[in-house]
């Protein structure tokens, strides 16, 4: 059973302030087997509240040419200038909810599961400033048995237990 911490500092990612769409990506050296994504809040004494409220997750597995957006319903490499261009891009993603305040931390678990080595989080909404904390969860070349946060388990006792078999 393997959970990937990424970005766990106390600051954790904070965009570029360029202007741009802002989005951090991850990669995992090798394919893994993706269950979800953790979030947290900036982290610096919650002094400075900023943190990301939804975003969409893209991803890529090794020996593939392009990124795919993660969708529920299945998933698809898009054109983003087409769908931008149409108007499109907000009505078929995946729009996951991240932190609402600077105290939670923000449990997504993925009901169709992934196989990637990038993982790239675009960010759609932000309090402040475009700034996370996170983790992938998932396992390596093992399958994810399904989530069950309803045996009295909560996002604060969550742990990769629930996503891998041993």
């Amino acid at each position: 059973m393997i959970c990937f911490v990424i970005i766990p500092a106390l600051n954790g990612w904070v965009a570029d302030d360029n202007g741009q769409t802002p989005w951090v990506e991850i990669d995992l050296i090798e394919n893994k087997l993706i269950g979800g994504v953790v979030t947290w809040p900036r982290g610096d004494g919650y002094k400075t509240h900023q943190y990301v409220k939804t975003f969409n997750i893209q991803y890529q597995a090794e020996g593939e040419a392009g990124f795919k957006y993660y969708m529920e319903s299945g998933n698809i490499v898009v054109s983003i200038a087409l769908l931008h261009l149409h108007g499109l891009l907000t009505l078929y993603l995946q729009t996951f909810v991240g932190n609402e305040n600077v105290e939670d931390v923000v449990l997504n678990g993925f009901p169709k599961k992934i196989i990637a080595r990038h993982v790239r989080l675009n960010v759609l909404t932000y309090f402040n400033r475009p700034t996370m904390r996170l983790e992938i969860l998932g396992c390596e070349k093992r399958e994810l048995s399904p989530f069950n946060l309803s045996k009295g388990l909560t996002m604060c006792t969550f742990s990769c237990a629930t996503l891998c078999e041993q």
